[in-house]
């Protein structure tokens, strides 16, 4: 309860955790195969772009026409990341 009424201070932490796991898989090696890093690192990267696209649901977008189009935007992002995740099952 203590950012209740502060959304954009609860995104920009968010926007640090996520950098932070970022840096964290990509320093350290948890992974046996390189397919599962790369696929670890592409999975942080698009949570973070997601992130970042949040920002513009806020009223700092005020056109409601343009935060349908991030919306699109973000659909995009989730069907990218849901093929990439998918194919190399599809393909073994």
């Amino acid at each position: 309860m203590l950012l209740v009424n502060y959304p954009s201070l609860q995104m920009i932490i968010n926007q640090y955790f996520t950098i932070a796991g970022l840096i964290i898989v990509g320093v350290t090696t948890p992974y046996v195969s390189k397919l599962d890093f790369k696929l670890d690192l592409l999975n942080e990267f698009t949570i973070f772009l997601i992130n970042l696209h949040l920002f513009l649901f806020t009223p700092f977008v005020p056109s409601q026409d343009r935060q349908s189009d991030i919306g699109l935007h973000l659909i995009c992002i989730t069907v990218f990341l849901l093929v990439a995740n998918l194919g190399p099952i599809v393909y073994s």
